[in-house]
């Protein structure tokens, strides 16, 4: 019995990326550097898109659904618990100037009719005045992205004028590209695009929403 205990304790470590080095009087444990720097990746960037879409895919449909559906109770309970999520209206996020709110308030924001300043609009430079529904419905939630026609783990599918600085501002994040191509009928159906980045940071072994960040050619 002690035996067949030794082996699934080791079989066990294993597992965990432990090795071990046995004596007459004493089995030691060792790290095995490859193993334990793939268990060890809080940082989501460094991990490839299929990795990512492994980690990511399925807390990202919840929160795609949840914004589908205008479910703001249950998108909260997938924001951040200590830096809630920021809304980014376009490729710049505005550390500094982009409105973050709390999981916990997204449900009583919906019902409100308060206008918040969200940015400015490309081109007029003209502030973004909406409520937090019309802020969902045209930087967030624009387009049907719960069947986007293309979606990407950790890479860009869009590229706008704007400086895409995600990566500067969420170093360790895991993120979700949600993409419309613009209508093939339009002469101008390269500036026509959208896309929906929504944004996850890990937090005491799970991971939660901190961003989005709505993607669109600007002026």
């Amino acid at each position: 019995m002690l035996k067949e205990g030794v082996i699934v304790l080791l079989a066990g470590l294993a597992t965990f990326g432990l090795a071990y080095e046995s004596s007459d009087s004493v089995m030691n444990l060792k790290v095995i550097p490859d193993r334990v720097e793939l268990m060890n990746q809080s940082t989501g960037a460094q991990l490839s898109p299929a990795e990512a879409e492994k980690v990511i895919a399925s807390r990202a449909e919840q929160v795609i659904m949840a914004l589908k559906e205008s479910d703001m109770k249950k998108l909260g309970s997938l924001v951040h618990p200590v830096k809630g999520v920021r809304f980014s209206p376009d490729a710049t996020i505005q550390a500094g100037g982009d409105l973050v709110f709390k999981g916990n308030e997204l449900a009583a924001l919906i019902q409100k009719d308060t206008v918040y300043e969200w940015g400015a609009y490309d081109g007029s430079g003209d502030p973004i005045n909406l409520t937090f529904k019309q802020y969902l419905n045209s930087f967030v939630y624009d387009r049907d992205y719960a069947n986007a026609e293309e979606t990407a783990y950790n890479q860009f599918i869009a590229h706008s004028n704007s400086t895409n600085n995600l990566r500067e501002v969420y170093p360790d994040a895991i993120f979700v590209e949600y993409h419309f191509k613009g209508p093939e009928s339009s002469e101008i159906s390269e500036f026509l695009f959208s896309s929906l980045r929504i944004i996850f940071e890990s937090y005491q072994g799970e991971w939660y929403l901190v961003g989005t960040s709505h993607v669109h050619w600007t002026i």
